[in-house]
């Protein structure tokens, strides 16, 4: 049976933790259910679509440094980059910041630019927006990092912008980081642009990477420059990795240095130095 993917968005946004769970969500089609923990919304890393696309603002945001690449599907389905021909029979495609484009065939293969990456494509994949890494599924579930098997039986994937680390869930709940395994039980995760990943259990722990940093979490942000992870307890304490530094917060964001910043119960505001 097809196992059917959601792309988990390859970057952060800290200071939003607004939850889109239709585009970004850690979410399994097939039981099209809402992960319990809120992750913050983010910027798309790469763009899809079949008509003329001008890559450097993504999902509203502008990215430093995005070469701009036009790509295009003409009506027998030659895919043009930059006018130039790459390939044939292309569905659809994703274009990242340096100009790579991923793109799959009607008939299900997946390439790179103009190198083929293996067959029997999904159509759930991503992009790394400043490396040429495509992060792409078989329609069995076996989990691709370009032409590299990471393991069997994907359920939710995301990539990093900067470096194309890719983090996955199995069926089964157990979470990789490219190939090593994290952990087990996985409820959500969310990525830093490098790829260092927050991620909790069923059971309610929290962990960045493979590092427990406490119990009882109920929602939690990663920076996205530094890797730093602010959690909030079921009793409001509020951590910022392994440290707590509230014990009453109300509300919570941090930036992309790190840095927390959280409202009381009586409305006051903090921020860490």
């Amino acid at each position: 049976m097809k196992k059917l993917l959601t792309l988990v968005a390859t970057v952060i946004f800290s200071a939003q933790i607004a939850y889109c769970a239709e585009e970004f969500g850690a979410l399994n089609l097939n039981e099209a259910r809402k992960v319990s923990i809120p992750i913050p919304a983010i910027p798309e890393t790469a763009i899809s679509g079949n008509t003329l696309k001008t890559v450097r603002r993504i999902n509203g945001v502008v990215w430093p440094n995005c070469q701009e690449a036009s790509v295009s599907i003409d009506p027998s389905g030659d895919i043009y980059r930059n006018g130039d021909r790459i390939g044939r029979n292309a569905s659809t495609f994703r274009v990242n910041c340096v100009g790579d484009v991923a793109w799959v065939t009607t008939g299900s293969e997946m390439y790179l630019n103009e190198t083929q990456l293996g067959r029997n494509a999904s159509f759930t994949y991503g992009i790394s927006a400043f490396s040429s890494v495509v992060a792409w599924s078989e329609s069995d579930g076996d989990m691709h990092k370009n032409d590299e098997t990471l393991g069997r039986d994907a359920s939710t994937f995301a990539i990093a912008p900067y470096n194309g680390v890719v983090v996955w869930k199995a069926t089964d709940g157990d979470i990789y980081k490219d190939t090593e395994e994290l952990g087990r039980n996985a409820n959500s995760f969310s990525l830093s642009y490098k790829g260092i990943a927050a991620w909790s259990n069923t059971s309610g722990d929290m962990y960045r990477d493979a590092q427990q940093l406490g119990r009882n979490v109920r929602s939690f942000i990663i920076s996205g420059n530094t890797g730093d992870v602010a959690w909030m307890s079921t009793g409001d304490e509020l951590y910022k990795n392994s440290s707590q530094i509230s014990r009453d917060a109300a509300t919570f964001k941090i930036n992309p240095d790190g840095q927390v910043l959280w409202v009381d119960r009586d409305g006051v505001s903090h921020a860490t130095r």
